[in-house]
């Protein structure tokens, strides 16, 4: 465990004396590459990021829940372990904002879309809580004079922390701070004014990063980078470089006291700075203390009474105030004796920011107008602004002897959980979250927050789920040029945008001279076995589409077709051999590619009556009328947005346009993935491909396996029950990480609060919503959204499909 700065131990004094420079103001000694910080001799601490749970929208019960687990948490820590929560409200840069999620202009002619997306994006951060970012600690604190012994403690408590976090909700994590992701939450603190930056040295990408050897050689120490260029600390408030601030404490709570009342104070639209630092009690000393208490109650009512016999009045008189505090009393006394309830010593301190003092004062109001509606009382720290701001910190060092007694119960109605963000730097735009109204970013290309980069988008008709799609593909092809986007395109809704995209639009209709020929196959089909193999399963697939009725190929004709198509690939695969022995490195070669005509004409040379029969379904899709695709393909896919337009096909033949079309796509994904591009496909009315048990085993497959070729698949449909035929169209939906639900009859309502474990208050926001109103699921969190675009725009225009 390297240690990164050591600072001189100050000696011991009777009274402490105020730091004369900042980096003597700025409280701690010692810096550990773990993220250790000790913060006075012999005092170790640890941060974890608290990531936020739907507190708010969960039901009564689930809310319950959560707060019997926090209970639990609080409980878990020992005696002589103190702890801190806190809540920390920053204001994210607006132009830096807009430099993570602009839309670059590029010399393609589509600039005009990218300005108007621009726009909207800016709008949307404008309107949101003053573009306020929150975070989340829990700070443990353990001291020892044997630093390996506090080392130990810290380790035993970091486990127990974990284990109870995860009790309290599937979505609850608290991830260990290292070194410099504490620094670069005090530097944030200390540095609100936002002129200085924390990192100092550039990568050899050129990206900003934060290097403590280029600290060690500069002769400077942490403290030297996380320091403002000036504090003053006044009687009632302070200035941290540019900003002024105010430390408040709070004072005293009502008897009752809802969670609601740290939710509204973690809601107020200013920067602050919310901390609560908990000092457990052992248990034998808190039941003294409680006795010695009652005892000087009881005594106090004993006097007042001898006073009043004295007086000449009733024996029996109590005054309330008494009466009440013995009744407090020997409530607390039952609920530490009887009801596993530990005692804590709790400091409650809020530091409030402003601009201005005027800022500073109005931001002061904000808070206490939200602890009065509750009762609770927040007042000035007058004459310790210093030590208010230092207990403040997420350093878990109090510095103050204003404190409460509180039991587990009651402490645990300052749960910090409200309501979750999405918010990723390098994520796509998808509405704006309907609890905070901030934007939602999220990136569904990226490793750690999900198994896969599969999406679903549900919706009933004019719910917007195309509309949503749409606002996706946009953002896919304006944002950066090495994504491709697929869209096979049942109705038509999705030629226009392409046209305007400088897309291409594949028609696909009988009789056309268009061809898609879907026996197509690149050799690195799968990359590890037999592309012919799963080019088996496909065909196979594809016949039971032509079977109809959700029929299905029976055993012996499997094997019939199994070796027909192995036959008539071996020319085929015989040609591939001979091109890359003369140096060529084309996998799929579609003029040399068989067609159905091959296959059929196969199957009539086997002597089996099952061959035949197979042979008679092939026949009209073969030489008949529904010959669309028999032919080899002869059309060309270079664009970057291109849209099988299959709407032309007729009604017998959509179910079957669609696999082919997938199939077309699958290749282009492996050719794509040479390019090192991303294929983003998009599959509407995907039910279709879910009514035959081998289309929907050949879709579970194309899931399971995208991800290894850059490819991104999206299913749109209306409702769930196809994806609960089989096995395999179950599993699809179990393999798919980002899921857009909106309005939603009930019965679908119901199957997805089953396979996706919402809650009933979660199923609200897909219940009688407005169009674009819905629920954002990733695989880890459930986010209420709502999606507007500016009517007046090109955009809106090219996206609408009433």
């Amino acid at each position: 465990m390297g240690i990164i700065d050591v600072f001189k131990k100050p000696k011991k004094k009777e009274h402490r004396v105020l730091g004369k420079s900042i980096q003597d103001s700025i409280p701690y000694t010692m810096v550990f590459r773990d993220g250790t910080i000790e913060t006075e001799p012999g005092t170790y601490t640890r941060a974890f990021v608290l990531e936020d749970i739907n507190f708010k929208i969960a039901s009564l019960q689930e809310q319950t829940d959560i707060f019997h687990a926090y209970e639990s948490l609080l409980n878990s820590f020992p005696t002589g372990v103190k702890f801190q929560i806190v809540i920390l409200n920053r204001a994210a840069d607006r132009t830096d904002t807009m430099k993570d999620i602009r839309f670059v202009f590029q010399q393609d002619g589509l600039n005009k879309y990218r300005q108007e997306m621009n726009n909207m994006l800016l709008d949307k951060t404008l309107a949101g809580r003053k573009n306020l970012r929150q975070d989340k600690y829990l700070i443990v604190s353990v001291t020892d004079k044997n630093i390996g012994a506090a080392m130990k403690a810290l380790d035993n408590t970091q486990r127990e922390v974990e284990k109870s976090i995860r009790r309290i909700s599937k979505d609850a994590v608290a991830i260990q701070m290292n070194a410099r992701d504490r620094l670069h939450s005090l530097f944030d603190i200390y540095n609100t004014d936002g002129k200085n930056v924390f990192y100092n040295k550039y990568d050899e990408d050129k990206k900003p990063v934060f290097d403590f050897e280029s600290i060690k050689k500069a002769g400077l120490t942490t403290k030297d980078v996380i320091g403002p260029s000036g504090m003053d600390f006044q009687a009632n408030y302070f200035k941290m470089g540019d900003t002024y601030g105010k430390a408040l404490f709070l004072s005293g709570v009502p008897s009752s006291l809802s969670t609601d009342f740290m939710a509204d104070i973690a809601d107020i639209s200013c920067e602050m700075m919310t901390s609560m630092t908990y000092m457990p009690i052992e248990t034998s000393k808190g039941i003294k203390m409680i006795k010695r208490h009652l005892q000087g109650v009881n005594a106090q009512i004993a006097a007042n009474q001898k006073r009043a016999v004295s007086e000449g009045y009733t024996y029996d008189l109590i005054s309330p105030d008494l009466a009440q505090s013995q009744k407090q009393t020997l409530d607390l006394l039952d609920d530490v004796q009887e009801n596993d309830q530990k005692l804590f010593n709790i400091t409650f301190t809020i530091c409030v920011f402003g601009n201005t003092k005027s800022e500073l004062e109005g931001n002061v109001n904000l808070v206490e107008r939200v602890a009065e509606k509750y009762l609770c009382p927040i007042r000035t720290l007058t004459f310790q602004q210093e030590q208010g701001f230092n207990t403040a910190l997420p350093l878990c060092l109090n510095q103050l002897e204003v404190k409460r007694l509180y039991t587990t119960q009651s402490a645990a109605v300052f749960l910090p959980y409200t309501s979750m963000e999405l918010y990723q730097k390098e994520g796509l735009f998808y509405g704006v979250n309907k609890m905070s109204n901030n934007l939602i970013l999220y990136s569904r290309l990226l490793h750690g927050h999900g198994n896969n980069h599969n999406g679903l988008i549900f919706g009933a008709s004019g719910a917007g789920k195309s509309f949503a799609a749409k606002m996706e593909m946009l953002s896919v092809l304006l944002r950066n040029s090495n994504n491709r986007v697929y869209v096979i395109d049942p109705d038509e809704d999705y030629v226009k945008l392409a046209r305007a995209m400088n897309g291409q639009v594949i028609d696909l209709a009988p009789g056309s001279q268009t061809y898609v020929n879907p026996l197509d196959m690149d050799i690195d089909y799968d990359g590890e076995s037999d592309p012919v193999g799963m080019k088996v399963d496909y065909i196979i697939s594809m016949i039971e589409i032509m079977l109809g009725k959700g029929r299905s190929v029976d055993p012996q004709a499997k094997s019939v077709i199994t070796r027909c198509v192995k036959a008539i690939y071996v020319p085929y695969l015989d040609h591939i051999e001979k091109l890359k022995k003369m140096g060529s490195d084309i996998t799929c070669d579609k003029d040399a590619m068989p067609t159905l005509s091959n296959l059929y004409n196969e199957l009539l040379r086997q002597p089996e009556p099952e061959a035949f029969t197979v042979a008679s379904v092939l026949e009209m899709y073969a030489t008949g009328s529904f010959g669309t695709f028999a032919h080899r393909s002869n059309v060309k896919t270079n664009a970057e947005f291109v849209v099988y337009n299959i709407k032309n096909l007729g009604t017998g033949m959509k179910d079957l346009g669609l696999h082919v079309c997938l199939n077309d796509i699958w290749n282009q994904m492996i050719d794509n993935r040479k390019k090192d591009l991303w294929t983003w496909i998009y599959i509407d009315e995907f039910y279709l491909l879910l009514r035959s048990e081998s289309a929907a085993s050949f879709l579970m497959m194309v899931w399971k396996r995208a991800r290894k070729w850059h490819g991104v698949p999206t299913g749109i449909m209306q409702n769930t029950e196809d994806l609960l035929r089989s096995a395999d169209s179950r599993e699809i939906i179990n393999n798919t990480d980002f899921i857009m639900m909106m309005n939603l009859p009930k019965m679908d309502r119901s199957n997805l609060k089953e396979l996706l474990q919402l809650s009933s208050s979660q199923l609200e926001y897909i219940t009688n919503q407005p169009p674009g109103h819905g629920l954002i699921y990733t695989g880890k969190t459930v986010i209420p959204f709502r999606s507007e675009f500016p009517e007046g725009t090109q955009l809106y225009k090219l996206m609408d499909t009433r």
